[in-house]
């Protein structure tokens, strides 16, 4: 149970994603967006609609999920983005996309809404991020984790994901690389070079 947040756009998120990934990746966000529903609303419309019953509920990223209504809208569109992805590169619609991709649409009735309930509060305020999102749960490794949330996910993926292939149709991301640990490893020398490759693919991310 995890979410690759290897972008702020939840679409170019699960672009990025290798094959084998972005095969559980629809049923994992699916289960997470369920399990929301039933945690806050309790079971009637979730079983009215056929959503999928809790799994994982007090996991970190599922917990996220529900935590507010930023934090729902950005994981469907990501579980919409992820399905097309998936559509994409193997020729047909995933299970998941087909049970819920329109039940899930609708926001869980008792959902946090920042937009409301911290009335004046500006945008700018710590727990608020783009999208009134609160900051995205890191499931890594402590030694990955990082105030920039992207870079850890980079970081954990390019260094634990030893089966990620491209082979479906997209190319793998220009920033999956390891040459700047590598430089890291060698030595204190090589910081200021090691840095500029970091800075280099965070500099170009746009592009991607």
């Amino acid at each position: 149970m995890n979410i690759f947040y290897f972008y702020d756009c939840p679409v170019k998120s699960a672009e990025a994603q290798p094959d084998k990934m972005l095969v559980k990746m629809p049923l994992e966000t699916a289960q997470m967006l369920c399990t929301a529903h039933r945690e806050l609303d309790g079971d009637e419309y979730a079983d009215k609609v056929g959503l999928y019953k809790r799994a994982y509920w007090n996991h970190p990223c599922t917990v996220w999920a529900r935590a507010s209504k930023g934090n729902y809208e950005w994981l469907y569109a990501h579980f919409l983005a992820l399905g097309m992805e998936y559509a994409y590169r193997y020729k047909r619609e995933h299970a998941s996309i087909t049970k819920l991709g329109k039940a899930l649409e609708k926001k869980p009735d008792n959902i946090y809404d920042y937009n409301i309930t911290l009335g004046d509060m500006p945008l700018t305020h710590p727990i608020i991020s783009k999208w009134n999102r609160t900051p995205i749960a890191q499931c890594m490794p402590d030694q990955y984790k990082n105030d920039d949330p992207i870079k850890a996910y980079r970081d954990y993926c390019i260094h634990e994901k030893h089966y990620a292939k491209w082979e479906k149709g997209r190319s793998k991301p220009k920033w999956w690389v390891k040459d700047a640990e590598y430089l890291r490893e060698a030595g204190e020398e090589w910081f200021d070079v090691a840095q500029a490759v970091d800075d280099y693919y965070m500099s170009i991310e746009e592009e991607l």
